[in-house]
């Protein structure tokens, strides 16, 4: 063990560094992307579900958040990869908020049922 820390010490450069850190960011942002998008296909059948329109500027805003993202990869690791995080997790606040109510109903219907 102490072989392959010491191994790792000495090869381990800067530019190792922006690699393994665009690599750990490029996952986040898959991560985060599928949790958004599942909450507003949520949200959404919710929403169909108690009649009223469907997600439409939130899904807008959801896939160009998709098509910038690969501009992340060519950029610092960092402030880009943190703002991309900002919008996707106010999108999940914002639909959390204004579906809030409709949820709990659809919780309850189905729990009682």
């Amino acid at each position: 063990m102490d072989k392959i820390f010491l191994w790792i010490g000495q090869n381990f450069t800067s530019d190792v560094f922006k690699l393994s850190t665009m690599i750990q960011e490029a996952f986040w942002s898959i991560a985060e992307l599928l949790i958004v998008l599942f909450c507003l296909k949520i949200a959404n059948l919710i929403r169909i579900k108690k009649g009223k329109r469907r997600i439409v500027i939130r899904y807008m805003l959801f896939w160009c958040i998709v098509i910038g993202n690969p501009v992340m990869l060519y950029t610092m690791p960092g402030l880009t990869h943190d703002c991309l995080m900002l919008v996707n997790f106010s999108i999940i606040v914002y639909t959390a908020i204004s579906e809030g109510k409709d949820l709990i109903s659809i919780h309850n219907e189905i729990m009682n049922s």
